[in-house]
């Protein structure tokens, strides 16, 4: 989206931290920058051709030039397109994957090295919800962890999340089973 707010000269962007640049609002900055500059060539041109008191008007070009070159300047050096802390997050990588076996016992930790902000896990090869008819019971194989709350047997820690399981005494009809023995689970964790 185009910034919140945009600058005195160019009308470049000039984000918040709340905005979202996209690739088009870059672009759309370099034309404008390259328009500016073909224009100053054209004054340049102009002035020669017309004979002009180009010393006077050419002082008037390099001071705007200047300004051009100095609001660009600013605009990077103040960090607007993203903020320092989103610099670090985003290289951090912000999104954390991986697998843990399922060890059978009523909870297991699994550790990411981080306390998760909102999460996702699921069984490799199993449907995310199966009937089993034979025990009159639904299987559960998929949960969410937030910071806001997690789907039952499921809790977050300081380092990641705790699973457990509940095969044995089903919750209405439901067995959630995040931690089901030698099943191998995903999980998907933004920081």
């Amino acid at each position: 989206m185009p910034s919140t707010h945009k600058t005195g000269h160019l009308s470049l962007n000039n984000w918040l931290g709340t905005d979202k640049p996209k690739k088009d609002d870059f672009n759309e900055d370099n034309s404008r920058i390259d328009n500016a500059c073909r224009r100053m060539a054209q004054d340049i041109g102009g002035l020669a051709a017309a004979g002009e008191s180009a010393g006077q008007k050419l002082a008037g070009l390099e001071e705007r030039c200047g300004e051009v070159s100095g609001t660009i300047a600013a605009h990077v050096a103040a960090g607007v397109h993203c903020t320092a802390a989103e610099r670090v997050l985003w290289n951090s990588g912000a999104v954390t994957t991986g697998t843990y076996t399922g060890n059978g016992g009523m909870s297991q930790q699994v550790a990411m090295g981080f306390r998760p902000r909102f999460g996702v896990v699921y069984a490799v090869g199993k449907s995310p919800v199966e009937a089993d008819w034979n025990q009159d019971v639904t299987d559960i194989y998929f949960g969410f962890f937030g910071r806001s709350g997690c789907s039952r047997f499921i809790a977050l820690t300081d380092n990641g999340i705790t699973v457990s399981h509940n095969y044995t005494v089903p919750v209405n009809g439901c067995s959630l089973l995040y931690n089901e023995s030698g099943t191998v689970y995903v999980y998907m964790a933004w920081r």
